[in-house]
């Protein structure tokens, strides 16, 4: 028991086992002393509500924070929820989808706690600090091939040096502009013509997934690719991420293709940038931070990584 119900007196056995069915009802309904009555679901919903719309990848925290409002924790009353209710979350997780896929709902998870204890007060401790979150896991390694490349853009109707307006046809040019410049799809769809700089051969990208600006060099294929959007205006592309990823999907499936993931351009780029340009000039480029992330596409050690720097 809580609060001031945590011990009493009574004269007889019928008068204590009152007072304990009463107790027992009133915390069921949130009423006893030391409950607000929140539970688990009132902190996910808040957050959804009031932060996510304001981080980058909203769209994938809202489907996250949804299936997390159907799972068990979101029913635990607020003031009883703790390491054992995360703990079976991830466990059960795992049972239906991968290591890393659980690792990304359980870092969104503790930021969502974090904001019940830091800022809104509702909780006195984090309930998933301490808790182990499952390996990232080995890091994807799939290639994308010219001919799947050429199936998908015949399957979207592309049509090589051909303006592109249509939805279909922006992914096409989306896509291949991915493969140029290693840039993410939130990058891309974000860009406005202001951060275009044809004949100086770059542009400029100040919102990134890491937060920094970063000016990226564009080859001829991807200047080229870029005068063919039709849109006019302030954007460069007319199309927003949930477009973007329905017609990749249903395109991808027309081209009876399989095993990649629009993400995946990034590392086909990198791949193939990594033949050209040094460790360095690479990191400026994608922006990565830590140059030993870098280190697989080169075939290097860290410590040879470092030689080329000096």
């Amino acid at each position: 028991m809580r609060g001031q119900y945590a011990s009493s007196t009574w004269q007889t056995k019928a008068q204590a086992q009152a007072w304990a069915a009463e107790v027992e009802g009133e915390i069921r309904a949130g009423k006893a002393i030391g409950s607000t009555g929140r539970r688990v679901r009132d902190v996910l919903q808040r957050y959804a509500d009031e932060v996510a719309p304001r981080n980058r990848g909203a769209r994938r925290d809202g489907e996250r924070i949804s299936l997390m409002l159907s799972m068990p924790l979101a029913d635990v009353p607020l003031e009883d929820v703790g390491n054992i209710h995360v703990i079976e979350y991830r466990d059960a997780r795992l049972k239906k989808v991968l290591p890393a896929t659980v690792r990304r709902e359980m870092n969104l998870m503790g930021g969502v706690f974090r904001y019940a204890v830091e800022e809104w007060h509702w909780l006195p401790e984090n309930p998933c600090k301490g808790v182990r979150k499952p390996p990232s896991g080995k890091a994807r390694d799939r290639r994308i091939s010219d001919d799947e490349i050429k199936a998908l853009m015949a399957a979207a109707g592309y049509r090589e040096g051909a303006q592109a307006s249509s939805t279909p046809e922006q992914m096409a040019l989306a896509f291949q502009l991915a493969l140029e410049t290693a840039m993410r799809a939130g990058e891309i769809l974000s860009l406005e013509w202001s951060q275009i700089h044809l004949n100086e051969g770059y542009l400029t990208l100040s919102t990134t997934k890491n937060g920094d600006a970063r000016r990226v060099p564009l080859s001829q294929r991807a200047r080229q690719l870029l005068t063919l959007s039709a849109v006019e205006g302030g954007k460069v592309f007319s199309i927003n991420s949930n477009q973007l990823a329905l017609s990749f999907n249903y395109y991808r499936e027309k081209a009876k293709l399989s095993g990649f993931t629009f993400h995946d351009t990034r590392h086909e780029a990198i791949t193939r940038l990594a033949k050209k340009l040094d460790v360095l000039d690479l990191a400026r480029m994608t922006g990565h931070r830590d140059l030993r992330s870098l280190q697989v596409y080169y075939n290097a050690t860290a410590s040879e990584i470092a030689a080329q720097l000096g």
